[in-house]
């Protein structure tokens, strides 16, 4: 349907909620499908007519821009009972920020459930989600299965083949299995990353944490980051060791 002939239909509209006749203004085609002997039945038809075109005409069409996007993933736990959901939705109400409302879900998974994503979804930029969201966090990124499946192993080459969340899982597995590699990707793709993003990496240095991570951390004594200069510290410090505050002194605390 065109533009005047929905501007048609407008006037139609108008004269009705006016308590006025519009036989007179309907198209050519509609008054012969709409001509009866009474005025009265004229108007139905008519009305009946225009009901249909509004209907069928003028249905939503997706923009041109829509994009089809796959289901989205299972998760490894079941979601939340129904019955708790109210509950839950309560919980996030009153959870005034984004990372309030992930330790919300955090504590739900640590009680072996998961949110339904009409009551919570993590955002595509996510680092502090549960692990067990990954697969959402990547969904929201524009990630596939046939892309995921093709990834691999997390390295240099393949680094930014993974999604956020991704990355993360693998990092925390490799820090579990090949420090050393975990550690040498952290350092070398980590540098050029956000500080939000930097900070999520080092992290991820607990787990696995050794000796050997030492000069890595006290590397990090010099982060354009006061977050990520105070992260290192703690990991130090649990190493027994301390960093030197004086590196890291002139540096803005929010680069």
């Amino acid at each position: 349907m065109n533009e005047l002939e929905q501007a048609g239909l407008a006037r139609l509209r108008d004269n009705w909620i006016s308590g006025g006749a519009a036989f007179e203004l309907a198209p050519a085609e509609w008054k012969e499908f709409a001509a009866a002997s009474s005025s009265d039945e004229q108007e139905r038809r008519l009305l009946a007519i225009a009901a249909q075109a509004l209907d069928v005409a003028l249905r939503p069409a997706a923009p041109k821009t829509l994009k089809r996007r796959p289901p989205l993933p299972m998760l490894a736990l079941p979601m939340l009972p129904d019955w708790l959901r109210p509950l839950l939705r309560g919980a996030l109400k009153y959870a005034a920020d984004a990372r309030l409302k992930t330790r919300v879900a955090t504590l739900v998974a640590s009680r072996g459930f998961v949110l339904h994503p009409m009551d919570w979804m993590p955002a595509a930029s996510d680092q502090e989600s549960p692990d067990i969201y990954a697969p959402w966090v990547d969904w929201q990124a524009g990630a596939d299965g046939d892309r995921q499946s093709r990834r691999g192993q997390l390295t240099a080459e393949t680094w930014d083949d993974f999604y956020p969340a991704a990355r993360r899982t693998a990092l925390v597995e490799l820090r579990r299995t090949m420090p050393v590699l975990a550690r040498t990707l952290i350092e070398t793709k980590g540098a050029s990353e956000p500080a939000e993003v930097r900070l999520a990496l080092v992290q991820l240095m607990r787990f696995g944490l050794s000796a050997d991570d030492i000069p890595f951390l006290k590397s990090l004594s010099a982060d354009r980051s006061g977050k990520v200069r105070e992260m290192a510290g703690r990991l130090l410090a649990r190493l027994g060791e301390r960093s030197d505050p004086a590196d890291g002194a002139s540096k803005d605390s929010i680069a």
